[in-house]
């Protein structure tokens, strides 16, 4: 690190910004608030977006480098490369006068993986999900019909983890507005992957 800010200073940089998508809409309001409130819906997606992206490339490198002998049976190592697809509901902002607490609207995701032939390189894809989409509710046939689809790509794809393999469905929140998101992500999708060899 310290020889990246020498080569930086040695360039003439004199300030190191972020790499993620900054907020874009100002407070609208005095006090606290969530970290995503001055983050308009587009720019929550972004950023999702550019974390997400960044993630899959540092757990790919991370997986090729140290765990190359496990990779093979390690769910989200066997599936990459794969575009991410994922919907986004963005986080709204707190009112005036209102308490963060008392405003829960935390922006939250659901995805998946998309696995792509094996020279591919990985790609993501978040979209907004307005809510008035006809995504088929958990659980219906149409959901379990999807998932069997996926299910059968991803085994036509990496015949090698037929026996073991699946697609699995995340959803939760999107926590990525923090000022290092990345390991976080990276390190949960690692100690899942770990974790579930021993079920093997």
């Amino acid at each position: 690190m310290l020889t990246r800010v020498r080569q930086l200073r040695a360039r003439g940089v004199t300030e190191i910004s972020s790499p993620w998508p900054a907020p874009d809409e100002r407070h609208r309001r005095t006090g606290a608030g969530w970290i995503w409130d001055p983050y308009s819906p587009e720019q929550q997606r972004r950023r999702v977006e550019t974390v997400y992206a960044a993630a899959l490339r540092a757990y790919a490198s991370l997986v090729d480098e140290w765990f190359p002998r496990l990779k093979t049976r390690m769910r989200m190592g066997t599936t990459l490369p794969a575009t991410l697809r994922g919907k986004l509901i963005p986080g709204t902002l707190t009112p005036p006068g209102v308490k963060p607490l008392q405003h829960m609207d935390v922006p939250t995701m659901s995805w998946y993986l998309d696995p792509l032939p094996a020279e591919a390189p990985s790609e993501i894809e978040i979209m907004i999900d307005t809510r008035e989409d006809e995504t088929p509710s958990r659980g219906s046939d149409e959901w379990r019909m999807r998932l069997e689809l996926r299910q059968q790509k991803l085994i036509e794809l990496r015949p090698d983890a037929v026996g073991w393999i699946s697609t699995v469905e995340t959803h939760g929140i999107a926590d990525v507005f923090q000022t290092a998101p990345l390991a976080p992500l990276v390190y949960g999708w690692l100690k899942s992957d770990l974790a579930a060899i021993k079920w093997q």
